[in-house]
């Protein structure tokens, strides 16, 4: 017998959603181990700060997205457009703020971190039109692979870039490609 398409739509969205919690548990788990405490702790004042921006850059774009009941090709252009001049904008911020933000913490790898993670707020809007609408049309599996392959991706490049010495520089990188694969 065929699942009721509600069903599906709701396990798709379960599964995408506790695979990619466990994917990246697994993966901090392991770079715990990995890095030390002050690799660590260098890269999270550069996430902290990046996590900021990030709530101004959403604006809330992707909930327009999927409630906007007439959503043609002119709005996604527009949400599009709004989306990158406000992503772009807040990566320049980003990286004019990285030395001042270093020294303010007397660490120069806070200002690499900030300048990298700018690099993937570049990225960003690319992915962050498509995934809201593809929520809207309840195309979970879709989602699903997406957002999987944005974790493995990520966690892929952070370990490779760990073992390869890149310190805490190797989860700035990491999350550039998971930028990419998205």
């Amino acid at each position: 017998p065929e699942m009721n398409p509600i069903k599906s739509s709701l396990l798709m969205s379960f599964a995408e959603k506790y695979t990619v919690l466990v994917i990246g548990m697994a993966g901090s788990m392991v770079v715990a181990r990995l890095l030390t405490p002050a690799q660590i702790g260098i890269f999270s004042i550069g996430a902290v700060v990046v996590g900021i921006t990030q709530l101004v850059r959403d604006f809330g774009i992707g909930q327009y997205l999927i409630q906007e009941p007439d959503l043609n090709t002119e709005r996604l252009r527009a949400a599009y457009t709004l989306t990158m001049l406000i992503s772009w904008g807040m990566a320049a911020l980003l990286a004019a703020a990285s030395a001042p933000v270093a020294a303010f913490y007397g660490e120069p790898g806070v200002g690499q971190v900030l300048r990298i993670l700018a690099l993937n707020i570049l990225l960003i809007p690319f992915g962050s039109i498509t995934l809201p609408v593809l929520r809207r049309q309840m195309r979970f599996r879709a989602l699903y692979c997406i957002n999987v392959a944005n974790a493995l991706a990520n966690l892929a490049a952070t370990l490779t870039l760990v073992k390869l010495g890149f310190g805490y520089l190797s989860l700035a990188w990491a999350a550039v490609a998971g930028s990419a694969a998205t």
